[in-house]
């Protein structure tokens, strides 16, 4: 009865390792891309919100900064989704969405 039991629990947590976090790659993967692909599709509101951007964010065009931000939500989305470069597009993303909570 208890090696019944626990089979079924190793096999759980061997899958623990790889399942939780392909799951949140795949959800901010996700959700990066659609919001790069909000960005491509709308209008440049950067403009309204440039003087509220922190140093050095603040000294670039907002035309760049736009095309910069919507550029890389969409390929760091994919590549999260694909697995490619995770470490990098993650802290990359994680960086663009502090100045987003900034501005």
């Amino acid at each position: 009865m208890r090696t019944a039991l626990l089979k079924p629990l190793a096999l759980l947590d061997a899958t623990g390792g790889w399942l939780a976090p392909l799951g949140l790659r795949l959800l901010l993967g996700w959700e990066f891309f659609e919001s790069g692909l909000m960005k491509y599709q709308g209008e440049n509101w950067f403009d309204e919100v440039r003087s509220r951007f922190f140093f050095p964010f603040d000294m670039l065009p907002t035309a760049w900064s736009w095309q910069m931000a919507t550029w890389f939500e969409i390929v760091g989305g994919i590549a999260l989704v694909l697995g490619l470069g995770t470490r990098f597009f993650a802290a990359s993303l994680a960086v663009l969405t502090v100045v987003a909570i900034g501005a």
